[in-house]
């Protein structure tokens, strides 16, 4: 997302803004793992919400037949279905995930938790095949043991008896010795034999465990996955499966010491959840989801859509995937989508200090949404425009009195607060009067235009726009200059953001884009070539691809657009390179529309 803020003030509930996303209609923030975050300075979430706007609703028979499998996902697993006298179908509900699982909507992850019981299955089975193999292993311990305490008995037998003569007594003597390293001998076999036994008891004792272990963590990682993609269906669904194989009271999860994971539920939430709590805050989630639309439906309706656009956007944050965000009417959506593209052009005319156009949209909001508060955007342009015009007539003041350096500090300061101010023209006409300053301006611009020094001419903007103010030609070329390094380091400060929540791949992309546009720019190609070095495996695999395709050669073009999507999959350079080669490809299917 965008650069987060430092103030983290608000957010004292230890759940909500730590481990579920909290909006802040007041100052259109986000508060998230304990920090907050600027969503009108993040064009990725504007775009993402943008085509939210512009997409049909899931009510479509598809939709409806998914929305349907979920709800008897639910209904199976709850412990007092009906259908099954109050208790809980598991095979019932593990047959509807894999139903689940063939809907585009569910992108497989009802699969997942399907194979994850399945997984669960397999180590009861061979926990149970271990067991028996256990207990036959233990009767065969308890046969050795036996079988060596009777080899250990003397055997009572002597092979020749003793005549009382000195050879009878050596002969007997021997044959006691003998008798006696035949029962050590069984004895010490017996020992070994015992030995192995419990060896593999005791490896199976241990596979067991570790199985157990292995299903459980497997299926806890599975719902923390599922939570943070924001998939609270599946993380209820889960969660519901988890208390039927496993009875370890409120399910502990455990996370892997200094994990990611961990450190957002213990250092921020304070405590280390249980799959009942991530039961429960996905069941808040969802309800707060279905609120945040009722509520964008009653404020819609009095068309107070200024209100209206944050509660949308308060619930498409949360519950992006929950069906009462899917089912939004287009109708609606439309007309939240007005509302937003024109309040996003007032904040970047006021960005670029555009107040006529920044005015303007003020008047469209005021006309779309009867909650739209203008006092402030109002009173930012008048005093702007106030201050200006100040600065302007100071400026004229000070060029009569022969001050020239205070006439070039207020035109300055005027053209920095509003640069399109029209009494700018007043202050020329005033300085020109002492002599041919405007024709040597003139000639410096016609130099530096020349020499593409753009970034010169920008920095001594002020005086230029003076100097050409009567002059429609050169006005339209320095209003276009102004506009471009304008863009440029609009385009080198959004990838500068992207880079520090390291995201150098959208940082390479966005000044690559400017840079097809103004390949002159230093700065602009030093941002260039420090972030093409951090991605350089990205921009030798785009750059090979585009060579490829330039000589036509479609399949090894395509190959590396799909290497360098692999490798940054947000990438919008890759896709449009795929694109273009599959409709080169399969022109017939484009042109009917298959996909």
């Amino acid at each position: 997302m965008g650069s987060p803020s430092s103030s983290q003030s608000k957010g004292d509930d230890p759940v909500m803004g730590n481990v579920l996303p909290l909006f802040d209609p007041s100052s259109e923030t986000v508060m998230f793992e304990g920090q907050m975050w600027d969503i009108n300075d993040n064009r990725i979430f504007n775009a993402r919400f943008e085509k939210y706007l512009n997409a049909p609703p899931a009510n479509g028979e598809d939709d409806a037949a998914y929305r349907a499998t979920m709800d008897g996902i639910r209904q199976a697993l709850s412990p007092h279905n009906k259908t099954k006298g109050g208790r809980v179908d598991l095979n019932g509900a593990v047959a509807l995930l894999e139903k689940a699982s063939t809907f585009a909507q569910d992108g497989r992850m009802s699969e997942s938790i399907a194979n994850a019981v399945y997984r669960i299955w397999l180590a009861r089975k061979q926990t149970r095949e271990l067991g028996l193999a256990n207990d036959r292993l233990r009767k065969d311990r308890s046969d050795t043991v036996r079988n060596a305490e009777l080899a250990s008995r003397p055997t009572g037998l002597e092979r020749r008896r003793s005549n009382g003569t000195a050879a009878g007594a050596a002969d007997q003597q021997a044959n006691k010795a003998e008798d006696m390293v035949g029962r050590l001998s069984a004895a010490g076999e017996y020992a070994t034999r015992y030995a192995e036994v419990q060896a593999k008891i005791t490896a199976n004792e241990g596979v067991m465990a570790v199985s157990e272990l292995e299903s459980k963590l497997e299926f806890q990682g599975l719902m923390v996955q599922f939570f943070t993609q924001r998939r609270f269906e599946h993380v209820v669904a889960a969660a519901r499966i988890y208390t039927e194989f496993y009875n370890d009271g409120g399910g502990r999860i455990q996370f892997k010491e200094g994990s990611d994971a961990g450190n957002m539920f213990k250092d921020v939430a304070g405590f280390d959840p249980t799959v009942t709590t991530l039961d429960s805050l996905a069941n808040e989630a969802i309800q707060d989801t279905a609120q945040a639309v009722e509520a964008f439906d009653f404020l819609i309706e009095k068309a107070e859509r200024a209100s209206a656009s944050k509660r949308l956007m308060e619930a498409f944050m949360i519950g992006e995937f929950l069906p009462p965000v899917q089912t939004v009417s287009l109708e609606k959506k439309q007309s939240i989508l007005k509302f937003v593209k024109a309040y996003n052009q007032l904040l970047s005319s006021l960005e670029v200090k555009d107040y006529a156009l920044a005015e303007e949209k003020v008047n469209e909001l005021r006309e779309l949404a009867q909650d739209f508060d203008h006092s402030k955007p109002l009173a930012a342009i008048n005093t702007a425009r106030l201050t200006s015009s100040m600065h302007v007539q100071t400026a004229i003041n000070e060029a009569l009195r022969g001050n020239e350096q205070a006439y070039k500090e207020n035109i300055a300061a005027a053209t920095q607060i509003w640069p399109t101010n029209p009494e700018l023209k007043a202050a020329f006409d005033t300085i020109s009067k002492q002599g041919n300053r405007q024709s040597q301006t003139t000639i410096d611009l016609d130099r530096l235009i020349a020499t593409r020094s753009f970034r010169q001419i920008n920095t001594d903007k002020e005086r230029y726009m003076v100097a050409v103010v009567d002059d429609p030609k050169r006005k339209e070329e320095l209003k276009e200059i102004i506009t471009n390094i304008n863009t440029i380091d609009i385009s080198i400060q959004q990838a500068r953001k992207l880079a520090e929540v390291g995201n150098a791949y959208g940082a390479w992309e966005t000044v690559e884009d400017a840079f097809t546009q103004f390949p002159d720019d230093p700065p602009l190609s030093k941002a260039r070539s420090d972030y093409a070095i951090q991605v350089a495996p990205f921009v030798s695999a785009l750059k090979k691809a585009e060579e490829l395709e330039e000589r036509g050669q479609t399949g090894a073009g395509l190959a590396w657009y799909l290497r360098s999507r692999q490798l940054y999959p947000a990438s919008s350079f890759a896709s449009a390179g795929i694109k273009r080669l599959v409709d080169v490809v399969l022109p017939d299917q484009v042109q009917t529309g298959q996909p």
